[in-house]
């Protein structure tokens, strides 16, 4: 169908977030599915910036 995801990623994050912003714009496509792995230990000030990220996008 027309409307089913292309590709389904899983994408594990823990740190450079300009690197993930980069790799993420690249392969983005709406119709595609994607579940982000931010790791606990991350920075909070990097899981904050993801966070705001994600919102020009529709995921």
């Amino acid at each position: 169908m027309e409307n089913d995801p292309h590709v389904a990623y899983l994408i594990l994050v823990h740190r450079f977030p300009e690197q993930f912003k980069r790799l993420f714009k690249a392969i983005y496509h709406p119709q595609n599915h994607y579940l982000i792995h931010i790791d606990l230990k991350a920075a909070q000030v990097f899981t904050k910036t993801l966070k705001s990220f994600y919102k020009t996008f529709q995921i």
